[in-house]
């Protein structure tokens, strides 16, 4: 029997614990920010950017959706 390897096991324990607890609510405040953006309002892009790259780009890719 072999084990996983430690980033592995991380990744998959982040997804258990953090990601599937707050997946939903994290897409509801994206496209909401993106909808306040599209009527002219200001939002912080830094942070929309960050939140779209780690969901997009990170190792959870594919998971969000």
């Amino acid at each position: 029997m072999s084990a996983l390897p430690l980033k592995a096991v991380g990744v998959q324990k982040f997804e258990q614990v953090v990601f599937n607890a707050v997946k939903e609510e994290v897409r509801a405040g994206v496209l909401g920010l993106i909808e306040k953006e599209r009527e002219g309002e200001e939002v912080d892009r830094e942070l929309l950017k960050s939140v779209v790259k780690v969901c997009a780009d990170g190792p959870l890719i594919g998971r969000f959706y």
